[in-house]
């Protein structure tokens, strides 16, 4: 997350009443569980700190993409980590609607 970016969009939101999304988002360039899980901690404090609504993780080994390999994202998939899914699943097991076949019943969506 290039977080002076984001800061400043949430700010930009919150002084015109709108709501903020993070429509992709995923660690570049990360490689040990410690440094996962400290950009996790981030990514989690902003969400909580900016009252996002929406967020979109990419899940993807971005090593096996031609396109990506030489830019080195990575491997950001969260169950290829226990420690990373454990946090993960720790975070977004409630207060997070999850993508799921009811999705718009709980929405009360027609």
């Amino acid at each position: 997350m290039q977080i002076n970016t984001a800061n400043n969009f949430a700010t930009l939101a919150r002084e015109h009443k709108k709501s903020f999304m993070i429509a992709e988002s995923t660690p570049v360039g990360l490689i040990s569980t410690k440094s996962k899980k400290e950009w996790f901690k981030h990514y989690f404090d902003f969400i909580d700190q900016n009252d996002v609504k929406i967020v979109c993780y990419i899940n993807s080994d971005w090593n096996i993409y031609p396109l990506f390999r030489s830019m080195r994202w990575g491997d950001s998939r969260i169950q290829r980590d226990p420690e990373i899914k454990k946090l993960w699943v720790e975070k977004t097991v409630s207060g997070y609607l999850q993508s799921s076949q009811d999705l718009f019943k709980k929405l009360d969506y027609p």
